[in-house]
C-alpha cells in the first residue's frame, strides 16, 4: 500500500510541478539585442560574434537544428529575368582631374545619354543627361565638382545599361 501511495503521489507531483522539455531558440554570442514594436509589428533581432555555427539534420530530414547567424524560416523568392541589353563603352582618362570622355560602340542604342556617379558608399553624387546618343559618339563629362577620391560610374542609353566602372578623381 505504501508503494502505491508513493507512486501516485510522485506522479501527481510530476504532473503538477513538472515541465516538459521544450525547444527554444537560443543564441550564444558576445553581444546582441531584440526590439519589438507592437503597433507596426516590427521585430528586430541582432547578434555579434557567434562562435558556434552548424546545421544538423536527421537521417530522413524530418528534424533540422540550425545554429548561428539567427537562421530563421526558409523561404524562396523568384528573381525576375531582366535581360536588358548591355552597353559597351570606354571611359578615359582614368584617373582624371576635371573631365572624362565616353566612347560608346553600340549601333543599336538610341535615346538619352544618362550618366550617374556614385561615391564609394553608394550615395548618388551626379546625375546628368548628356543629350541624345548618336552612333559611336564621344561624349564629354565634367567631374570638376567632385572631390578627389574613388567613384562608381554607370551609363544608360535608352534601354541599354552599362556595367559599373570605377573612376578615380585626382
Amino acid at each position: 500500500m505504501k508503494k502505491i501511495f508513493t507512486l501516485i503521489l510522485s506522479l501527481a507531483l510530476v504532473q503538477a510541478f513538472g515541465q516538459t522539455p521544450a525547444i527554444v531558440m537560443q543564441v550564444v554570442s558576445s553581444a546582441g539585442g531584440y526590439y519589438k514594436d507592437v503597433a507596426s509589428g516590427l521585430n528586430i533581432s541582432w547578434t555579434i560574434g557567434e562562435p558556434v555555427i552548424e546545421t544538423i539534420k536527421s537521417a530522413d530530414n524530418s528534424v533540422i537544428l540550425t545554429q548561428g547567424f539567427q537562421q530563421g524560416n526558409l523561404f524562396t523568392t523568384d528573381v525576375p529575368n531582366t535581360d536588358l541589353p548591355s552597353l559597351n563603352f570606354r571611359m578615359y582618362p582614368n584617373p582624371t582631374i576635371n573631365k572624362v570622355w565616353f566612347e560608346v560602340n553600340n549601333q543599336k542604342a538610341k535615346g538619352d545619354f544618362l550618366v550617374e556617379v556614385y561615391d564609394i558608399t553608394g550615395r548618388k553624387m551626379i546625375t546628368q543627361n548628356l543629350g541624345q546618343f548618336e552612333d559611336q559618339a564621344l561624349k564629354e563629362f565634367s567631374v570638376a565638382t567632385l572631390r578627389s577620391g574613388i567613384y562608381l560610374v554607370k551609363v544608360r542609353i535608352g534601354n541599354y545599361n552599362s556595367d559599373v566602372i570605377k573612376l578615380i578623381k585626382e
